[in-house]
């Protein structure tokens, strides 16, 4: 059963403004430290910002999926947007609260670029069969 969807648009130049006016704290703010690590294995700032910019909205997309936005008990550092060994990107809740978040569900997450925005889409499932009525 879908629980949740979220999506989110933003444009690159917006978040290239974000990270050279405070590269250091707008990647701590937004990234977590595996995710930070990923980040400067990019040889390129072009690739560097559209790789930040689609973590951004997939971050956003999943704050709307589960409905409590940013600033209470979950931050944009808290989520990791990871991809597995093909490519596909994963979210996962890095904080004391993730059991809250992520108990029996599955999250489905799509990130696209253009030259000029990113995008993402996130679905949440409940995975409880026990809660499942026919």
């Amino acid at each position: 059963m879908i629980i949740g969807i979220g999506c989110d648009l933003v444009e690159l130049n917006r978040i290239k403004d974000g990270f050279r006016r405070g590269e250091k704290a707008f990647l701590r703010h937004v990234l977590s430290r595996r995710e930070q690590e990923v980040f400067h294995q990019f040889k390129t700032e072009c690739r560097q910002i559209e790789w930040l910019s689609g973590r951004f909205v997939a971050k956003e997309a999943y704050s709307k999926a589960i409905g409590t936005g940013f600033g209470g008990s979950i931050n944009l550092s808290d989520i990791e947007v990871l991809s597995d060994q093909l490519g596909k990107p994963m979210i996962m809740i890095s904080n004391d609260s993730a059991e809250q978040f992520t108990s029996d569900r599955v999250c489905h997450v799509s990130i696209t670029h253009t030259k000029l925005t990113a995008g993402a889409v996130v679905i949440i499932e409940d995975n409880d069969k026990r809660k499942v009525t026919l």
